[in-house]
């Protein structure tokens, strides 16, 4: 049997194009007749056909392969034919943490974190903030890319643990008037966090606070906070 897939990404009717997404059989022939095809859409595809988790670089997902095929391919060979047409855009695959990781550098060495209940591209600029770590997300697969050493990664781990918590939100707050380490004393007197299982940190060099808790508690804290910055 073969699988005859055609994609043209370069027409306006291409992202309403659908592929089966399913895992091949061995004995399955797959015909690649794509054309202008970015990495992330065909990494999906060969995510689906061969059971392994690829995921791709925030900076390399956008990259476009501009042809593969249209010669069929059979199943044990079709992951040799797509990192030949990655490698001519100048991509490469790693294996880390249990997924394969596409990038542009072939020494990349990076860890990939799952985040559960906010987005990964809005909480990974916050982790840089309070930690200093090389922490960048991506939105698509919802997961963190941390570089760095294992204590690193540790420190990452932490940090998302402690922000990525079922039925809370992250709030981002700029204050003027008074230091914002002095907010976050002064805030956990009026407020008992710990009961609230919330967190609020002072990010001094942007005089900024990093406050996540219940939705339902927010405005109170955010009442607070703006009289006391008064």
């Amino acid at each position: 049997m073969c699988l005859w897939v055609v994609l043209d990404l370069s027409s306006a009717e291409a992202e309403s194009q659908t592929v089966p997404c399913r895992r091949l059989k061995a004995s399955e022939t797959v015909r690649l007749d794509w054309h202008r095809i970015p990495v992330s859409r065909a990494s999906q595809l060969l995510s689906c056909w061969t059971g392994r988790n690829l995921i791709v670089h925030p900076k390399a997902a956008q990259i476009t392969l501009e042809s593969i095929g249209p010669n069929p391919v059979k199943k044990r060979d079709l992951w040799r034919t797509f990192q030949a047409a990655l490698s001519s855009v100048g991509l490469y695959i790693n294996r880390r943490s249990g997924y394969w990781i596409i990038s542009q550098n072939q020494q990349e060495s990076v860890t990939v974190l799952r985040v559960h209940t906010v987005r990964a591209d809005v909480i990974a600029p916050l982790i840089r903030r309070v930690s200093g770590l090389d922490v960048s997300g991506d939105r698509s697969s919802n997961r963190l890319w941390v570089r760095g050493s294992r204590v690193e990664v540790r420190l990452a781990r932490r940090w998302l643990a402690r922000l990525d918590v079922q039925g809370h939100k992250v709030y981002l707050v700029a204050v003027r008037r008074r230091p914002a380490a002095q907010f976050v004393s002064l805030l956990n007197q009026i407020f008992d966090f710990q009961a609230l299982h919330g967190v609020v940190v002072a990010l001094s060099r942007t005089r900024q606070l990093l406050v996540r808790m219940p939705a339902s508690r927010w405005p109170q804290v955010y009442a607070a906070i703006v009289r006391l910055d008064r």
